[in-house]
Parts: structure tokens; sequence; C-alpha cells
């Protein structure tokens, strides 16, 4: 879509990020949530290894309504080039992602 919701706040100042994507380890051909992620974007600004610590996640299938919802809590390393083109280094900073799929 032509929106998304990344942003990177740094020193007081929002810098939009284009498409982020969660690399997501498989394990028997199902997300292993608490294996070690990476994230990229689609312009290069925004490259990062993510080591999970807690999946927070919550299920629900009543068929015609359904909420699989993971929220990961861990340590995010890597770097972001920010709007005028400074690059950011980050070492083990508490963060967390989230994975939802909601069907209604």
């Amino acid at each position: 879509s032509a929106a998304s919701e990344n942003m990177l706040f740094y020193q007081g100042k929002a810098h939009k990020l284009s498409q982020v994507t969660f690399h997501i380890p498989m394990k028997k051909g199902k997300e292993d949530y608490l294996k070690p992620w990476t994230f990229t974007s689609d312009d290069g600004r925004f490259e990062m290894e993510f080591e999970p610590v807690l999946d927070r996640a919550a299920c629900l299938d009543y068929k015609v309504i359904v909420s699989d919802q993971h929220q990961v809590f861990g340590r995010m390393s890597g770097k972001a080039i920010l709007d005028d083109g400074t690059e950011v280094n980050i070492k083990d900073v508490m963060c967390f992602a989230e994975k939802v799929h909601n069907k209604y």
C-alpha cells in the first residue's frame, strides 16, 4: 500500500521509513517467533537484527472471527539511515515487534 506505520524516532524527531520486511525464521512450516529475526527495508535505510526475549501471544478462532497475535519483545541491533542521510548504529536496544492476523 502507499502508507505504512514504519517510523523511527531519534532525538525527538520522527523519520519515516519505507516498507520494512520482518524475516521471521520458520520451523516445521511455522514461524518460530523466539529465534533471531532480521528486518530489512526496501530502500536499505533500516537493517536490523532482532533477538527475541518474550512472545506475548494470543489466539482466538471462532471461525467467523479469528485473531492470531504475536507481540514479541527483544533486543535490536543494526543501522538506520535518517531522513537527512545520517547513519545511526544501535546495539541491544529493547523494543518490540508485532505480527497480527485478524479476520472478521
